[in-house]
């Protein structure tokens, strides 16, 4: 199995830039219930919904990871914790729409990212390996890439789906309607619903899959699980912080690997486009098996990363036995 090894490691230090003052759940009593700490936390990526679309709006840097975060964050604690809201269907139909909007800010992110990483291999390429108009057809490319993928994020925003889940979101966290399960104790209940989320990262890395869509359906559900604990970390503390810093370097690296899968689709469509406009596409070629090269470099970090991830010392919290054998 590709998760298991003795080999030494360093986790991936990639930094993510984000907006300024993003909100954070209100502090919690200790005795909080389930409910209180859930409310807390969905009205606080609520106000981040309100606040990363008003950046995309004003065309801020980085505004659209911002709102992919708060959709990310809003939807794993729908997920995670729906057996305490008292209102299935909303609950389906706000990850359903979250889902969708979630959708139309990703192809915006990740043409950003593409453009990032490939400008970047430029600036590293001796100039003789930069055949042809290569920055001017990667700016042709991205400008192309980004403006549909801005007319559809605007699009999204600028339609009534939008603003009715925002609604429906602002109306649930203002009043919310809970089950009898969200009155008990939050450093408990909040508990049983994130074991049944680490099970499903267990068997997921269990499945062993190495190709590019078996990594990055890991990356989605380390991230749901990261993403789910953190509804508990204020009234569980130390030991869902310590967690939460070990599952954010596996995030991390995982989630460098598909970096490199979407930036490797964008230099493949920059070598046919340069190849069909009678350029060389020997930069474009060299590009991606330098991507390729990083994502095996990923690869061999990640059994290590992951022995480190689920120790005891950082599982314990849970008081579950989740072993992978």
């Amino acid at each position: 199995m590709m998760w298991r090894t003795d080999s030494p490691t360093d986790s991936t230090t990639a930094c993510r830039v984000r907006l300024p003052e993003a909100p954070r759940p209100a502090p919690l009593r200790p005795d909080a219930t389930a409910g209180e700490a859930l409310t807390a936390f969905l009205r606080a990526q609520r106000e981040r919904l309100v606040q990363s679309e008003l950046a995309i709006r004003q065309d801020l840097p980085d505004a659209a990871f911002d709102l992919r975060t708060a959709v990310r964050r809003t939807r794993a604690a729908l997920r995670t914790y729906r057996p305490l809201v008292a209102d299935e269907q909303l609950v389906t139909e706000l990850i359903d729409e979250l889902r969708w909007l979630g959708r139309e800010v990703s192809a915006a992110r990740d043409a950003q990212v593409a453009r990032e990483r490939i400008s970047a291999g430029l600036d590293e390429l001796d100039d003789e390996l930069r055949r042809g108009p290569v920055r001017t057809l990667v700016a042709g490319h991205f400008a192309r890439v980004d403006a549909a993928a801005g007319a559809a994020l605007s699009e999204a925003l600028d339609s009534p789906r939008w603003p009715a889940v925002r609604d429906r979101l602002e109306a649930f966290v203002d009043e919310p309607a809970l089950t009898v399960p969200a009155e008990r104790p939050a450093c408990t209940e909040l508990l049983v619903h994130l074991r049944s989320t680490a099970q499903l990262l267990l068997e997921a890395v269990r499945r062993g899959d190495p190709s590019d869509a078996g990594l990055h359906a890991v990356r989605k559900v380390a991230r749901h699980l990261r993403e789910s604990a953190l509804v508990a970390r204020p009234v569980v503390g130390p030991p869902a912080k310590r967690f939460d810093r070990r599952l954010e370097k596996l995030r991390r690296l995982l989630g460098e690997h598909q970096d490199s899968v979407v930036s490797r689709r964008a230099l493949t469509e920059l070598l046919i486009e340069a190849e069909r406009a009678g350029h060389s596409g020997f930069t474009f070629a060299l590009l991606y098996g330098q991507e390729r090269a990083r994502a095996e470099a990923v690869r061999t970090r990640l059994p290590r990363c992951w022995d480190r991830t689920w120790r005891p010392a950082y599982l314990g919290w849970l008081d579950a036995p989740l072993v992978l054998t």
